[in-house]
């Protein structure tokens, strides 16, 4: 089962987004974890509610600037992100896309639009469980998560469909972070 995952691939870019420019931090690849089949399979039985429809940046509040961050390991049997259970001084933005998806193929010989891609962005200053997401609170960005979310008020129905693990991406005044997640069939 695994090499049948290693077809479907993601990629994401992580960007600085400013009031008049935006700057690349990171492009890489992600993992598709075993819950997305869950959910594609309820999209495929004409549940539309589980499709994706936001996504997760992990974030701690740093002591000083120049402290590390912790480290994830995403792994195809990453099942959930408990994100009322996350200890201080640590949190997510849990936040919903901004964009409908895009379509583009990666090989037009053999299909029409066989990749999507997502567009996340954070907004406000407050993580879901209360802590403070700025540049004043040292806030430094360590992972992400593209989720689905079944019902936006109710977190704990959230499933994860990727993850992934990111540099250190310290927050800045007056500066959202963009996400751009690309999903590969084939």
């Amino acid at each position: 089962m695994t090499e049948n995952y290693k077809q479907y691939a993601g990629k994401i870019k992580v960007w600085k987004l400013f009031k008049n420019s935006k700057e690349l931090h990171e492009e890489k690849d992600n993992l598709i974890v075993y819950t997305a089949a869950d959910a594609m399979a309820k999209v495929l039985s004409g549940d539309s509610s589980y499709k994706i429809s936001g996504m997760y940046l992990d974030f701690k509040n740093l002591v000083s600037s120049g402290d590390p961050v912790p480290t994830i390991t995403p792994t195809l049997s990453t099942k959930a992100i408990d994100v009322r259970s996350i200890s201080s001084p640590s949190d997510i933005m849990r936040f919903s896309l901004i964009s409908s998806p895009s379509f583009s193929t990666s090989d037009s010989s053999k299909y029409n639009n066989n990749q999507v891609t997502f567009f996340g962005a954070t907004s406000g200053s407050v993580g879901y469980n209360g802590r403070s997401f700025s540049s004043s609170s040292n806030s430094a960005a360590y992972g992400a998560s593209l989720v689905v979310m079944p019902d936006f008020n109710t977190a704990s129905e959230d499933i994860l469909f990727a993850r992934v693990a990111l540099s250190k991406l310290l927050v800045v005044t007056g500066m959202r972070i963009g996400i751009e997640w690309q999903i590969n069939f084939g």
